[in-house]
């Protein structure tokens, strides 16, 4: 049964923006506004869009803060490294200017020595001279005769017996001449060495250099090699253990070995620098280049005709060096003050 309220027509609702709300219209303010769906997509675009910008800026900033130590350390990583390479471009300069003296040198001493042919004392080389091989074993055979010979000799002309004398040094641990004159004896049995015949010192009070006296020149080198092999050490010292010689042999023997170790730093095969069993001579290859002597009390030297136009060496800091060595050395004579031995009671006898 259809009603009998007749239908009331519909009634459109009004949307009202904001604007009107803002208005203070009073019409919209009787209902609620309703926006439209684009309207809301819109703004939610919007705020999206402005969210997104925002993240965005504050990523970029923590980097930028996050980055910034780092960046000084990288700049002050380059600060040393461009240091420390000025520093390496220098050493390597100088390195390189010394290495250019010592060619020089060389060159020169070539020059010189080129004129007198192949029997002179340039060193022999190993691929260009056949016969080297042959005068080495001449050189070894009469070295091995000069050593046997030797043996069982006593020199006594210096009225001491230096030649059949060792110096043993780096004792300070020890306290008195008696314990290292026991410490030495022990040690010389324990290594199966030569028994020393007397052992003293040549100060009033023991400084740790011991002297020991052997039948001949033959069982000191054979001690002096058994003590050096065995390689002693006192605490942290080491010990060590040298041939006792008069004071000017001494002095030929610094400036001959020193010369000898120079003479290899500029480039000569040291194993062609020879210097004689008395350190009076020495020989390069199988010439004899310089003879060396004690006179009025200070050494000479007397070169052979090519050496001594080597005017680079003769004039060379290193050769004043190792003159004003001999030359102190050769001032001690003379000044020594007896020496103190022990008895076979255990006391000190001067």
């Amino acid at each position: 049964m259809a009603s009998m309220t007749p239908d009331r027509p519909a009634k459109n609702r009004r949307f009202t923006s904001p604007l009107h709300e803002m208005d203070g219209n009073e019409e919209a303010a009787e209902g609620s506004p309703v926006q439209s769906e684009s309207t809301t997509q819109e703004l939610t675009r919007d705020v999206e869009r402005l969210s997104v910008d925002a993240i965005a800026r504050i990523v970029r900033s923590e980097i930028q803060d996050g980055l910034q130590p780092l960046q000084a350390q990288v700049s002050t990583l380059n600060s040393s490294m461009s240091v420390r390479m000025e520093r390496v471009e220098g050493e390597m300069k100088s390195v390189k200017d010394k290495m250019s003296e010592q060619d020089v040198r060389i060159a020169k001493l070539e020059t010189y020595l080129s004129n007198v042919g192949r029997e002179t004392a340039t060193p022999p080389s190993m691929d260009g001279d056949a016969n080297f091989e042959t005068r080495f074993a001449e050189l070894k055979s009469q070295m091995d005769m000069l050593t046997t010979e030797g043996k069982g000799k006593v020199d006594t002309s210096s009225g001491t017996n230096q030649s059949c004398t060792l110096v043993v040094g780096g004792l300070l641990s020890l306290n008195s001449l008696k314990e290292a004159t026991t410490w030495m004896a022990d040690i010389l049995q324990k290594l199966n060495g030569p028994t020393g015949q007397e052992m003293y010192m040549k100060t009033k009070e023991f400084q740790g250099i011991l002297f020991v006296k052997f039948g001949s020149s033959y069982e000191r080198d054979v001690a002096t090699a058994v003590v050096r092999s065995a390689q002693l050490t006192m605490g942290e010292t080491h010990v060590w253990a040298t041939p006792d010689l008069p004071i000017p042999v001494r002095a030929r023997k610094v400036f001959l070995l020193g010369l000898r170790w120079q003479l290899g730093e500029w480039g000569f095969p040291k194993r062609e620098i020879v210097v004689s069993d008395d350190y009076k001579s020495l020989l390069v290859g199988d010439k004899v280049v310089l003879q060396v002597m004690v006179e009025k009390g200070s050494l000479s030297t007397k070169w052979s005709s090519e050496w001594s136009q080597w005017e680079e060496l003769h004039s060379s800091i290193e050769m004043k060096t190792l003159f004003d060595r001999s030359n102190t050395i050769l001032k001690k004579q003379g000044k020594g003050s007896g020496k103190s031995k022990m008895e076979p009671g255990g006391t000190t006898a001067s």
